[in-house]
């Protein structure tokens, strides 16, 4: 046994004086060399529970011990959390590594160590670049990465696999399987995984389930039959786009002009040729580094500097230009409460308060954050995937005629993707459209009928869901799996 809990309760205090208790006693022993994966809906104390596994917080009450030493203090586990940045400290990918390297090798050339890790890792071609200016998804690489090479006999996984590609979704599934075989992890380290998707949590031998912040289930995978909370429906959309829909969106030529301080990425944008119609669901995927971010940026008017042409001819009832859900939400909330970051896009649209109250009282309530139990919260007190929940309702709060929406299913539960699901039927049903980036093609499937493929900032594939199956060789160019088939409704 390397870790107990042991009737632990983790309580949050919010600004307003009250408590949040994000775990309640919860009891349970992790062994040298278990896998174990961690579920639940959103706000069940996932997150927490992580944190108090690697040693980052401290129960409120209860004990935690680590191994056979009552004095041993914390920090015991690596940690990889959900948002890659707050693993990441060194200047390049390199010195990410060496910095990991440093505190576990006694070698007297270490350079040639974290060569040999950034090739384990498929890391070589990131090696010199700048972490700021890695996408998304190969920040998680580098941070799982550093993770696997710290050593430590646990390690823990947020989400690990939520802005993954397929390919770097293999590649984690490969390390992790072969982990108690590596000569550098030295003992066969314990892995815990916290994850939403129910194929994911079955990988490990041992599923710990979460519900409001106590254990409901603790046993084998073979054996867990998964809460009503944790499924989700596998309803297609229902697109209303009309073949003579007017142009909301077009762009020529599109490319990507050096910003002073920004390094371009190895390939930027170039020859973007778009157009999007009112009503339309589209797709937007491709492979870690290919772009899709910053296209999604330049497409919602982010970008100051572009080259080429982009226009948003006016729409019906002259609203405003696209709105975008970024990748990481956490990074577009600054207010006090969560009801002043929802409330404040209307406010600088001119809407009177009455009206931005209400616009906002109702966007909370669609995606299952009611004012009266969220309103009021401070939203860093939220966990990521209500973070995620509010900043879909700051979007559907605006009413724009495009949604960018980046990853949007990352980190929420079976009720959010529900919510996520009912909110883009209501933008086609009202005419409005949406852009919806992710590696997850069988999730874009359900829920577009158009789809771009893109690689190393170009556009590779625009047309329908059949017209890329009969076009498979665009998918295997990019390393993805073969698309399932599409869900019906």
């Amino acid at each position: 046994m390397i870790l107990r809990c042991d009737d632990i309760s983790v309580r949050y205090r919010i600004d307003d004086g009250s408590g949040i208790e994000a775990l309640s006693h919860v009891s349970l022993a992790i062994s040298q060399g278990d896998r174990v994966s961690i579920v639940g809906p959103n706000g069940s104390g996932k997150s927490t529970l992580a944190l108090c596994l690697a040693g980052l917080i401290r129960p409120t009450s209860g004990s935690l011990r680590i191994g056979d030493d009552p004095d041993r203090e914390p920090p015991f586990g690596a940690i990889v959390f959900q948002a890659p940045d707050d693993d990441l400290i060194g200047e390049t990918v390199r010195e990410e590594i060496l910095l990991t390297l440093e505190h576990v090798l006694d070698v007297t050339d270490i350079q040639e160590a974290a060569m040999l890790s950034l090739g384990r890792f498929g890391l070589e071609g990131l090696a010199d670049r700048p972490v700021n200016t890695l996408s998304g998804g190969e920040k998680q690489k580098v941070a799982l990465a550093c993770a696997l090479l710290s050593r430590r006999p646990l390690i823990v996984l947020d989400e690990p696999t939520s802005h993954l590609d397929p390919p770097g979704k293999r590649d984690l599934r490969s390390c992790l399987e072969t982990l108690s075989d590596s000569v550098e992890a030295g003992v066969q380290p314990a892995l815990v995984l916290v994850t939403q998707y129910e194929e994911e949590a079955r990988v490990f031998p041992r599923v710990i389930e979460l519900s409001a912040g106590r254990i409901v289930y603790d046993g084998p995978s073979t054996s867990w039959i998964p809460s009503h909370e944790q499924r989700s429906e596998a309803r297609a959309i229902l697109s209303r786009f009309a073949a003579d829909a007017p142009v909301i969106l077009s762009c020529r030529d599109l490319g990507q002009i050096d910003a002073p301080g920004w390094r371009h990425p190895s390939h930027p944008l170039a020859g973007i040729n778009l157009e999007v119609c009112a009503g339309e669901a589209i797709g937007l995927c491709g492979p870690i580094g290919a772009g899709k971010t910053t296209l999604g940026y330049h497409l919602a008017g982010l970008m100051e500097r572009w080259g080429g042409e982009l226009e948003w001819p006016a729409h019906p009832g002259n609203r405003s230009r696209p709105v975008v859900v970024i990748q990481f939400p956490e990074r577009q909330l600054f207010c006090q409460t969560v009801m002043e970051e929802v409330a404040l896009g209307p406010k600088m649209l001119g809407l009177d308060f009455g009206e931005a109250t209400a616009r906002s009282h109702d966007a909370l309530d669609r995606v299952g954050l009611p004012y009266e139990q969220f309103g009021q919260r401070w939203p860093f007190s939220l966990s990521g995937g209500q973070q995620r929940r509010a900043a879909l309702a700051i979007a559907a709060a605006l009413r724009a005629p495009l949604y960018i929406l980046d990853e949007p299913q990352a980190a929420l539960d079976a009720e959010g993707f529900s919510r996520l699901r009912s909110l883009c039927q209501e933008w086609l049903d009202s005419g409005s459209s949406y852009i919806m980036i992710s590696h997850d093609l069988d999730l874009l499937r359900r829920m577009t009928g158009r789809v771009w493929v893109m690689n190393e900032g170009r556009i590779e594939f625009d047309g329908s869901w059949d017209g890329l199956d009969r076009n498979g060789a665009v998918l295997s160019r990019i390393g993805f799996d073969e698309p399932k088939p599409g869900v019906t409704a």
